[in-house]
């Protein structure tokens, strides 16, 4: 509302270095914040940008094993921790399994 544009106008005014933004809600009220998005019933889900690809390192390549394992690992225990129970099966989790066939042997999680 206006408090926030006004609040946004003074915050913006010492110096054109560095400019913030402000984000409102979509039209199904779900609201990004930082890489989270945050719904009306204040259950939490990853959020992703539109521009993203879906793919990191890509099983096969020459990276160290435990590096590829590690991206796995992390994005499912980001996943974990972050999402509420009601939004894990509703979005990919891991790295896309069409261009990154999954390994034979998949890693520990700790």
């Amino acid at each position: 509302g206006l408090h926030a544009d006004t609040f946004l106008t003074l915050i913006n005014f010492p110096t054109e270095d560095l400019t913030f933004t402000l984000e409102h809600p979509s039209p199904n009220g779900t609201i990004p914040f930082l890489d989270i998005l945050i719904h009306p019933d204040k259950s939490i889900s990853v959020y992703r940008k539109p521009t993203h690809t879906n793919l990191y390192t890509r099983y096969n390549s020459c990276t160290s094993t435990s590096s590829k394992d590690s991206v796995i690992r992390s994005l499912t225990r980001r996943a974990y921790k972050l999402c509420s129970p009601r939004h894990l099966d509703s979005r990919h989790r891991t790295p896309d399994s069409t261009t990154h066939p999954p390994p034979e042997r998949m890693p520990s999680f700790p």
